[in-house]
């Protein structure tokens, strides 16, 4: 019997690894599920489950022995489906494994997998039922309401809180608990009482809310309090539900990955006449939930209040009705407040079994099936009509469901596209169904075009609720309005024919895919001479063309346009910021050009140009809204069909962007391009439907780089796209101009290739360039594609990069862009390891799955924008601020993955000296500069490595302090000494710059880093910096700051202190204001005349130091704002003493996050700090002059405002945000809330003058130099 102490959930590829990995065992136990899941494991025990061909209750001498040899024991027992639950010892897995097979009854064994609810996403509440009255349950109760004596609908889910006041009248004690191995099957999670009050929560009972049927409910508790539950447990229940007598399974979960005991259990309930209504799953996409897939089960998407389907919602091929998902209202538990909003496919899932438990209700005759098809036929068509991938049948609808049905009721279905394609073949299905009470005889269906009969047929018998289909093979040769009409002839006795036929009217066109090239030449069209479209925020206008445009078979005369990078030529509704993957079949985007399909903001900045035979609409140096730069792009379109998309340059990448063309009707009529790279320049792609008599296109297969002295393999293809056939074609493969193979093919059909292999063996370093050369044909004048050429490094190197990337915080879903940036950078460095351990957030983004436990990747080349590297492991949820964390995360890294040269990232928020790698899920632990250095030196240590950069995608990093705790640990680190905004390193660049080395060294590494991030800020607003340090320099300044801060005795003992003070304030700060640039201090007490005269010790010991840091800063950026004055490396250097006391007392006293750190042990920068803020440094300063102001806790910023030369002093107070002269006169006042933050400045609007902006707690504000608002941008989160 089950012992419920010890459980817990583990990744099924780690149990493997401990014991066996040859590919033949992992295949056939994974039944081609090559996959990571998680099972149950309990004191060393894994659990299996054993299928056989023939029930032996696991009780014949064979399987007896079997138990004793490997120390099994057998949990449960499922006799139906003849399946064991046994659990195993993980050392004896394997043998377990291979003993078993040769049972003579054996049939299959898989592990036990877990898995969990469908995930509820939180969606502001509301204060109505909307989904039984969307799905007419209140009309159709006038028909029924549900037979609470005969119907029993079983919800097998986190169980129900069977004494709510709306539930307890309907609940049956029939089910049973899995989890706690119990007859109490008590909620204690809320997501099945509340799946249960949407079926059947009492109506008319003057309180709560009330459900779709007035049936019977249990329930067969799966899941425990935090949703997890096993594929045991959910087949255990399916049974046990079906033999209990439950008329309808309510399943609102889904497991990732099939299993054949979840299967059988399905087929089990299913040949027991039981409906299975099953939840298609919150992925967004396209995705396999288990059990909704299996034949047997009513899969149902979501949809929200517009009857649009709901973002969350799953949907594909499987997909057979819709129901409401989104913040649906029902019962919880009563400890949890009774009533509750939730959204999910787990609360569209229950509408249906609602319906369906009226429907058996009225027809308590009718099986399983039949209530299946009804539902089909009575659904509200939604989408595309008939059945689609996002709808289904459509909506389900309780109200046709439950009419009394005709003694005789022909239906007519016709499923043919709107638009057909000329001179292609398009096959036609007509059906006829027979929703009447008789089973009809001698049906004809028969088909029309254009009102002439093509095909008909007679069926012998239709039966009730059955369908016989027509199929009719179409290719109209000419361009039309067509109308197809399906005609079901009337049976005897038929007097309601309406539905007897069916007509629709469809469009033949000259419809041609476009061909898509990248490799066209570059060549850019300036329009900014042309009209400037006046466009806002989200905003779409439309132009004349000059000429009629065809595209996709239909001619326009005029476009739209719109803010987002998007164009149509039909919709005035592509406002949208947020893009749709192509292709898709939203009505919205139907005829659409997607040039650059993002979130834009777009400053006036888009132009349309028209000449004699081109269009051309520019977006020029558009912003991401938000601020930072995206690119300038450009559509032309061309009087002869042809489109070209032409990228001057994009800045970076953001998280989901478009680019393509979408026909919107046929599913087969579009472009999606996702080569796109995090900074491309120059780049043309063109899109024609025209193709050549004669044309030759050369590609080239080869890694971007290879090793020295190895064998690799070039793969050289020639392909035939013209229109004819071709003879003695001759390709040839030429490395640095010198043709090393070629060949010459007698012949080459139109659309076919030939592929020339060829074995190279570089002995020698350096750069290659190969090409593969078509000699070009008779006729063919259409060159440019017969070569192509590849640049290939040969080097030798091994480097292995490790990222510890912490994405449990508010910037989930920019790591997963800098994770998406490796797998699209690897192409570039194929030789090198890249190992991410990535932590995810529950909530920020629900992209690639929605996990949000801490993940081991091995990164795998990918371009697309989804998650496709091998998965190594999953720990569950991990804490990225625990120091063991980064120890296993290293060591696992060195012991498998052996190289020259080692890069570790972090990434995540920094703190500067105070910490980085905070984990919203572990109570913001985060990892302190002790603790990072204790954890690296261990696996350092253990493994006899050194990581040679150390790179911190982190705010604030780049220190003096951190550069000294690493000393020992790395030779480089590459940071910023301010915040890190929005997009960061473009990784896909990084990587790509480190592969045209054929000599590697790693300050050229590290320097590349830096340069690629300079590049991606060059043309953006927002000032930033970023720099990589020699860390072995600064170990070596510890004796010229020592004796600095003793040269400051002096400054201190002469009651001087005040000068110190004062040149800390005219130092470089940064966000935080205590953190500022070390070497622009030193500059300032160099260029002090009162040190140079009074204190010359001070300035001799602040030039050899800045000496020595410029020695250490290997490469710096810094852009906008900054004057020079960010020099690479910052230091803990306060100027506020009494607003930053207590942060002082820390950092002086050892303590909180500066505990244990080297750099205040062994320098004397603590007493200097400690001496300074005991100084009352203000009535020290020379007086010049006083301004009268409130408290203010934050730094001022100098701005020439007036253009005359002088910097005017901006600064915030309790009384708002104030601008004063040098010499003390007020410049103006705007009165703002009270904020902590010091303002800043950026070039927002590109006109050479700076505005002001400054962050309160929920908006940002926005003023011109002269004091007015220029914009507020207010949020509730």
């Amino acid at each position: 019997e089950y012992d419920y102490t010890n459980v817990e959930y583990k990744p099924w590829k780690e149990i493997l690894s401990n014991d066996f990995s040859t590919e033949s065992f992992e295949s056939e136990f994974f039944n081609e599920k090559d996959n990571d899941f998680l099972v149950k494991v309990q004191n060393g025990f894994v659990f299996l489950i054993v299928g056989e061909t023939k029930w032996t209750g696991f009780s014949s001498d064979q399987h007896l022995l079997l138990l004793q040899q490997t120390n099994a024991k057998v949990v449960d027992q499922i006799p139906q489906i003849k399946a064991t639950v046994v659990k195993v010892p993980i050392q004896n897995l394997k043998m377990f494994f291979e003993e078993s097979r040769a049972l003579a009854s054996y049939r299959y064994i898989e592990p036990d997998m877990v898995t969990r609810i469908s995930g509820v996403p939180n969606d502001p509440r509301w204060t109505d039922q909307w989904g039984p009255a969307r799905i007419h349950a209140l009309e159709a109760w006038s028909y029924e309401s549900g037979n609470k004596s005969e119907i029993l609908v079983a919800v097998i889910d986190t169980g129900i809180d069977y004494n709510h006041p709306d539930l307890v009248n309907q609940y049956v004690a029939l089910g049973y608990d899995w989890q706690n191995g119990d007859n109490d099957p008590m909620d204690d999670h809320d997501h099945g009482t509340h799946c249960a009050g949407i079926i059947t929560a009492t109506i008319n009972n003057s309180i709560g809310i009330a459900g779709v049927a007035d049936v019977s409910v249990m329930t067969e508790k799966v899941f425990d309090q935090y949703g997890w539950g096993e594929i045991d447990d959910a087949a255990q229940a399916i049974i046990h539900a079906t033999d209990v007598g439950a008329d309808i399974l309510s399943n609102s979960y889904g497991f990732p990955f099939s299993s054949t005991t979840l299967e059988d259990a399905v087929a089990y309930a299913a040949s027991k006449d039981v409906v299975i209504v099953v939840a298609a799953g919150n992925d967004g996409s396209v995705v396999n939930n288990y059990p909704a897939v299996y034949p047997e089960t009513i899969s149902v998407s979501a949809l929200d209040k517009t009857d649009t389907l709901a973002y969350f919602s799953t949907y594909g091929p499987t997909i057979e009705l819709t129901a409401p998902g989104v913040d649906v209202l029902s019962t919880i538990r009563v400890e949890s407040d009774s009533y509750g909003y939730m959204s999910g496919t787990s609360m569209a899932c229950p509408h249906v079994a609602g319906v369906a438990a009226l429907l058996r209700s009225a027809h308590p005759d009718w099986s399983a099936e039949q209530v299946r098809r009804y539902l089909w036929f009575t659904a509200e068509d939604l989408g595309e009509s008939g059945r689609d991938d996002y709808f289904g049948y459509g909506l389900v609808n309780a109200l046709e469901a439950v009419k009394p049905l005709p003694t005789h009721e022909l239906r007519a279905i016709l499923e043919v596209p709107n638009i057909v394609p000329k001179d292609e073949t398009t096959t036609i299905s007509a059906q006829v169904i027979n929703l009447g009470t008789t089973n009809e005889t001698n049906v004809e269906l028969q088909l029309y075009i254009n009102g002439t009969l093509v095909q008909s047929q007679v069926f012998a018998e239709v039966a009730i609720l059955e369908q016989q289909t027509l199929l009719y093979n179409w290719t109209p040769t000419q361009i039309a309005s067509v109308n197809i009409t399906a005609y079901a002839v009337p049976v005897s006795g038929e007097t309601f024919v309406s539905n007897n036929k069916l007509s629709r009217n469809v469009s033949v066109l000259a419809v041609k895919n476009y061909l898509m090239d990248d490799r066209f030449p570059y060549s850019w069209i300036d329009a900014r001479s042309g009209q400037v479209l006046e466009l806002g925020d989200d905003e779409i206008t439309q132009i004349t063309l000059p000429f009629n445009f065809t595209f996709y078979g239909t001619n326009f005369t005029s476009l739209y346009v719109g803010s987002n990078g998007i164009l149509s030529f039909v919709s005035k509704d592509i406002s949208s910021y947020y893009p749709k993957p192509f292709p898709t079949n939203d009505p919205t985007y139907q005829y659409v050009i997607a040039l650059f399909w993002t979130d834009l903001y777009p400053h006036n900045n888009i132009f349309a140009l028209n000449t004699t035979d081109k269009v051309i609409i520019e977006y020029y140096n558009i912003s991401f809204y938000g601020g930072l730069v995206a690119g300038s792009f450009e559509v032309v379109l061309c009087k002869n069909g042809d489109i070209y998309f032409n990228y001057d340059f994009i800045n970076s990448l953001p998280n989901r962007y478009t680019i393509g063309l979408n026909f919107g009707i046929l599913e087969d009529y579009y472009n999606y391009y996702t080569n796109l790279e995090g900074k491309t320049d120059d780049l043309t792609i063109r899109f024609s439907t025209r193709r050549e008599d004669h044309e030759l296109i050369a590609t080239l297969g080869v890694l971007y780089n290879v090793k020295v002295d190895t064998d690799t393999l070039i793969n050289a293809t020639v392909t035939n796209f013209g229109l004819s056939n071709e003879t003695n074609v001759e390709l040839q493969l030429l490395i640095n101009g010198t043709i090393v193979a070629s060949q010459v093919y007698p012949t080459l059909n139109k659309d076919t290739n030939a592929t020339l292999q060829f074995l190279w063996h570089p002995v020698n370093l350096g750069k290659y360039n190969l090409s593969v050369y078509c000699l070009p044909v008779e006729n063919e004048t259409f060159l440019y594609n017969n070569i192509f050429t590849q640049m290939v490094v040969v080097l030798n190197i091994s480097m292995t990069i490790m990222f510890y990337l912490d994405g449990d915080v508010n910037l989930e879903s920019l790591a997963i862009l800098d994770f998406n940036e490796l797998e699209a950078g690897l192409k570039y460095v194929p030789m090198i390891n890249i190992l991410v351990l990535f932590d995810r957030h529950p909530y920020y983004d629900f992209s690639n799955g929605d996990w949000s436990t801490t993940r081991l990747y091995e990164i795998k080349m990918d371009e697309s924008e989804t998650i496709q590297s091998k998965l190594l492991l999953d720990f569950g949820e991990l804490n990225m601020g625990d120091p063991a964390t980064l120890t296993m995360f290293l060591n696992y890294c060195f012991a498998n993955y052996s190289s020259d040269h080692y890069l570790l990232n972090f990434w995540d928020h920094g703190g500067g000296i105070n910490g980085l790698c905070w984990d919203d899920s572990n109570n913001n632990d985060f990892l302190t500069m002790d603790e990072i250095q204790t954890a690296i030196r261990a696996s350092e240590t253990a493994y006899g490595e050194k990581i040679d950069i150390i790179s911190m995608i982190a705010c604030l990093m780049n220190m003096i302090e951190i550069a000294y705790e690493f000393r020992d640990l790395t030779d480089l680190i590459v940071a910023s000494e301010e915040v890190m905004y929005g997009y960061v390193v473009d990784w896909t660049d990084v990587l790509q710059r480190f592969s045209s080395y054929t000599t590697f060294t790693l300050a050229d590494f590290a320097s590349q880093i830096v340069e690629s991030y300079a590049e991606d800020w060059e043309n953006n607003y927002i000032a930033t910096t970023y720099s990589a340090i020699n860390t072995s320099v600064v170990a070596s300044m510890i004796p010229v700051i020592n004796d600095l801060c003793i040269s400051f005795d002096d400054v201190f003992t002469s009651n001087k202190g005040n000068e110190i003070v004062f040149q800390i304030y005219k130092t470089q700060n940064f966000y935080y204001p205590f953190y500022r640039d070390f070497s622009h201090f030193l500059e300032n007490l160099q260029n002090s005349s009162s040190f140079q005269k009074n204190f010359p010790a001070v300035t001799g010991n602040a030039s050899a130091l800045n000496s020595l840091l410029q020695d250490a800063i290997i490469a710096n950026y810094q852009h906008m704002a900054y004057d020079g004055n960010a020099n690479g490396l910052s230091i803990f250097l306060p100027f506020n003493f009494v607003y930053f006391s207590d942060l002082i007392a820390n950092y002086t006293g050892h303590l909180d996050a500066f505990v244990g750190l080297d750099w205040l042990t062994d320098t004397l920068w603590d007493e200097f700090i400690d001496q300074l803020s005991q100084l009352d440094y203000v009535i020290g300063l020379h007086l010049e002059w006083t301004q009268s102001m409130s408290n203010s806790y934050s730094s001022p910023i100098f701005l020439d405002v007036d253009h005359d030369g002088i910097k005017e002093i901006i600064y915030t107070s309790q009384e708002g945000l104030h601008c004063i002269r040098s010499n003390g006169q007020v410049v103006w006042n705007q009165s703002i809330d009270f904020t902590f933050n010091s303002p800043v400045v950026a070039d927002l609007n590109k006109d050479g003058d700076f505005e002001i902006l400054i962050t309160q707690s929920k908006s940002v504000l926005c003023f011109f130099s002269n004091g007015t608002l220029f914009w507020e941008f207010s949020t509730t989160d």
